[in-house]
C-alpha cells in the first residue's frame, strides 16, 4: 500500500507543475499516462531549476520543492502509512526472523512496516532509529528482531528525505552499519 519512490517522485512533480497551471487538475490526473508525464516532465525541464528525469537527485529535489518543511514530509507519509498493511515480503521476513535466520532488518524505509509484520506474529523487535541510536549496541538475544530505520521513523524522527538531510545522517548508526 506504500507508494514507490518513482510513485513519489511524479506524483510531487504534478502538485509543483498544477500549482503553476490551476485549473489543469482533471487533465493530469491520471500520471500513468505517457502524455500526461511527458508534458509535466517537459515543464519540469523547462524550469532549469530541477534534475534531469531518471537521476539520484530527483526525488530529494521534488519533495523539497513541494514539501519543503520536515513536517509536512513527515504528514505526507504518515497518511501513506496509516493505510498500509505489510505486504508478503514483509510477512515473510518476519517468518525468516522467528525461523532464526534473520536476527536483524536494517532499512531505508521509514514506514515500520517490516517491524508490525514481526510483532503480528509475537517477535519483540528492538527499533534503533535516530532519536534511539543508543539501543544499537544492546545485546539482541535470539528471540528478538533488530530493526534499524536507517533515515528515521516517520512516527518519532526527522526523516532524512532531502540531499541535505541525507549527508547529514546518524554517523553512529552508518558506523553500527558497517559494522554489522
Amino acid at each position: 500500500g506504500m507508494p514507490s519512490a518513482y510513485q513519489c517522485i511524479w506524483n510531487w512533480k504534478r502538485a509543483i507543475f498544477l500549482t503553476n497551471h490551476p485549473g489543469l487538475e482533471k487533465q493530469f490526473e491520471e500520471l500513468s499516462l505517457p502524455s500526461v508525464r511527458q508534458r509535466i516532465q517537459a515543464w519540469c525541464d523547462s524550469q532549469k531549476i530541477y534534475p534531469p528525469e531518471g537521476t539520484a537527485e530527483e526525488y530529494s529535489a521534488y519533495i523539497e520543492a513541494c514539501l519543503p518543511r520536515a513536517e509536512d514530509r513527515r504528514r505526507f507519509f504518515q497518511n501513506w502509512v496509516k493505510a498500509a498493511k505489510p505486504s508478503l515480503g514483509y510477512q515473510l521476513l518476519a517468518e525468516l526472523a522467528r525461523q532464526k535466520l534473520i536476527g536483524a532488518i536494517w532499512t531505508t524505509n521509514f514506514d515500520s512496516l517490516a517491524m508490525r509484520a514481526a510483532t503480528a506474529i509475537g517477535i519483540p523487535v528492538i527499533e534503533v532509529g535516530r532519536d534511539s541510536k543508543e539501543r544499537i549496541d544492546r545485546a539482541i538475544s535470539t528471540d528478538e528482531l533488530l530493526h534499524v530505520a536507517m533515515h528515521g521513523d516517520y512516527r518519532y524522527d526527522r526523516l532524512s528525505n532531502t540531499t541535505t538531510e541525507l549527508a547529514t545522517q546518524e554517523a553512529e548508526l552508518r558506523a553500527a552499519l558497517l559494522d554489522s
